[in-house]
């Protein structure tokens, strides 16, 4: 799939038929998280459906895709893949919005990992204090290269942002719904 281009068609192919299913509804890349400013900045990105889904493995374990980190600060600008799955962003989205409602997001936090053991090649933290100020932090590992390398960073976050966020990861999973028929991530 070519980026910056809507999927049109989704087909699935099986051996009773193909399948098609019109998907004109989400546009790839997805930007699910923008954190920072031109000196300092944070993305989370949905990058491309995987290769090769069909019906089974679409109705077994979901829709699955692969996800992108961009950072950038002065003397870095990378973007590389890492390890998630939609699963893992679907809880965290209503973690944090848990963590956001919460005293109006005092003394709580909200954590994206990757599935596994420690440690984790992929983790980003929301934590409020107790007046209600936002730090985000993370270390995401390259999945490109084989997980021996990566980032790690500390930023405060504007709380304004937060909620579009927020906005932001539900709009995806509200499309995702459409093209999988269910909320059932994996």
């Amino acid at each position: 799939m070519r980026r910056g281009h809507v999927l049109r068609r989704f087909r699935i192919k099986t051996k009773e038929a193909i399948t098609a299913f019109s998907t004109d509804i989400i546009e790839l890349p997805f930007t699910l998280i923008d954190i920072g400013d031109r000196d300092e900045r944070f993305k989370l990105i949905f990058d491309r459906f995987d290769e090769g889904l069909t019906e089974h493995s679409i109705k077994s374990h979901g829709l699955s895709g692969r996800f992108k980190a961009v950072y950038k600060s002065r003397g870095m600008d990378c973007c590389f893949d890492i390890d998630l799955s939609i699963g893992n962003l679907y809880y965290f989205s209503y973690d944090l919005d848990t963590a956001w409602d919460i005293n109006f997001g005092k003394n709580t936090t909200a954590v994206l990992r990757n599935y596994g053991e420690q440690p984790f090649r992929s983790e980003l933290i929301f934590a409020f204090d107790e007046i209600g100020k936002c730090t985000v932090s993370g270390h995401f590992m390259n999945s490109e290269c084989g997980f021996r390398n990566g980032i790690s960073f500390e930023m405060a976050a504007d709380n304004s942002v937060i909620s579009s966020q927020i906005v932001a990861m539900v709009n995806f999973f509200d499309k995702l719904d459409e093209i999988q028929g269910n909320k059932n991530f994996y």
